[in-house]
């Protein structure tokens, strides 16, 4: 399921995973989705800290609270307000727009155990941006 804007719905047999929160009015219509189709949300993945990807987190975290939200490990810094390069990252300013609210995180993507989508660590888009591909997705 697609919103119009940075936030899309990977429904499972037993679940739905939500993969970013572009913006807070999102989160009324991801529980009335939820509801409809009687199955709970497992977790929310950013795919990067770009606001336009997580200005939805504080509200979904309050409707959600037991729902695990993860990030990479290097958005996790920039969410944290830690914008210093990395040895291995060009020798330019980081880009795009970063929330001035509080993000809650409850794990890094590289810490988490098991996942069931492909990460695809995209550093030539956005530094520690994921995309997340289903195993065995058809394009």
């Amino acid at each position: 399921m697609l919103f119009p804007i940075n936030c899309y719905l990977w429904e499972n047999d037993d679940d739905i995973i939500v993969i970013d929160m572009g913006v807070k009015s999102f989160v009324s219509e991801i529980k009335k989705i939820a509801e409809r189709l009687n199955k709970p949300i497992s977790s929310l993945l950013l795919t990067h800290a770009h606001a336009d990807h997580v200005n939805g987190v504080p509200l979904f975290h309050k409707i959600f609270p037991n729902v695990p939200i993860g990030i990479s490990d290097r958005d996790f810094q920039l969410l944290n307000g830690d914008f210093s390069l990395l040895s291995n990252e060009a020798k330019s300013k980081i880009k795009g727009g970063f929330s001035k609210d509080s993000i809650h995180i409850d794990f890094t993507l590289k810490k988490m155990n098991t996942i069931i989508f492909i990460l695809l660590n995209l550093p030539d888009i956005h530094r520690g941006q994921y995309l997340f591909l289903k195993k065995n997705q058809k394009f």
